[in-house]
């Protein structure tokens, strides 16, 4: 799989290959621990970022580096906003980041070893840190969450992408909580995790470096920005989110019980806050609609605005 990724993207990598920054010995130092240690816990992602590397011509080393993101930086920017509505069954997200990461985002369906994941696929990651749902109906929504501390250098972690992806690649979510309580991490995303079958529960995991909150997400509609929403972890928002505040209100507020795809994608689109406070501000480069009822995503991207809302066929 790593092969055939590196083949289909690593001409999109080559843009910003040239603006990666140069880091201090002591710096590369310690991540080629947490490479050592990714590999200890996770060999085939490992495996997969080695095989990306031999199909794009980036080395594994640049890759990596790549795939870290805002992991090194206490600066990490603030980035998407989520609603889920209908029972759990219509998911809505609009993705947020710098606009020159617009041309590394991608819609792809993969298949390795009989597991399928549907996702909005960064070039350069493993995948498993946006929207997502895999094979086994376990929708994975991802916002960013930063818990206002430099990183903990102290001992080797996972990067927050490399949790991500083992969090997509789920088909029980209980063992998969299990494994990540003992799983020393770079940062923290919130993992909103929808199960698509019959009587399922729902749940929400904020996690920072040392920290990790569960709560089941019994009601709906639901909504998530990228402040610490669960009380074990609000003292983490020490920066200023006021952003965030603002898209999570306006989510909350225009998310109704009982939506058609229409009205969220219309929702999705909303710029009555502005450039920096709306649901479509100016960081917005794609949004995303999962109805499972039907079966089928609508995505628009923002390196192909002439298209607008595509559909696809989840076809897991």
């Amino acid at each position: 799989m790593g092969l055939a990724l590196g083949n289909a993207f690593g001409a999109a990598l080559q843009p910003f290959l040239r603006n990666l920054a140069v880091l201090p010995d002591t710096v590369n130092d310690y991540l080629r621990r947490c490479f050592k240690l990714t590999r200890e816990i996770f060999p085939d992602y490992v495996a997969e970022l080695e095989g990306y590397a031999a199909g794009s011509g980036v080395s594994v080393q640049v890759l990596w580096q790549m795939l870290l993101e805002d992991d090194i930086s206490a600066l990490a920017p603030e980035k998407c906003t989520s609603l889920v509505t209908n029972n759990g069954r219509l998911i809505g997200h609009n993705e947020d980041w710098d606009a020159d990461t617009t041309a590394r985002l991608f819609v792809l369906r993969r298949n390795l070893a009989g597991r399928t994941l549907f996702e909005l696929h960064y070039a350069g990651t493993l995948g498993g840190n946006a929207l997502s749902i895999n094979g086994s109906g376990i929708v994975q929504i991802i916002n960013s969450l930063n818990d206002g501390l430099p990183l903990d250098v102290s001992v080797p972690r996972v990067p927050t992408n490399i949790i991500g992806r083992f969090v997509a690649d789920s088909t029980d979510t209980v063992a998969t909580i299990t494994k990540l309580k003992n799983i020393p991490r770079m940062g923290g995303y919130a993992h909103s995790l929808i199960q698509a079958g019959k009587n399922k529960t729902h749940c929400l995991i904020e996690l920072s470096q040392h920290n990790m909150a569960l709560h089941e997400i019994a009601t709906f509609p639901y909504v998530h920005a990228n402040h610490y929403t669960l009380k074990d972890m609000l003292h983490f928002n020490r920066v200023n989110r006021e952003s965030s505040k603002q898209r999570y209100a306006a989510a909350a507020q225009g998310t109704a019980a009982d939506m058609q795809c229409a009205e969220v994608m219309t929702l999705l689109q909303d710029k009555s806050a502005g450039p920096d406070n709306s649901l479509m501000n100016d960081r917005n480069i794609a949004g995303m609609v999962l109805d499972l009822d039907h079966s089928c995503a609508w995505v628009r991207l923002a390196s192909e605005p002439e298209k607008g809302w595509l559909q696809y066929k989840l076809g897991l």
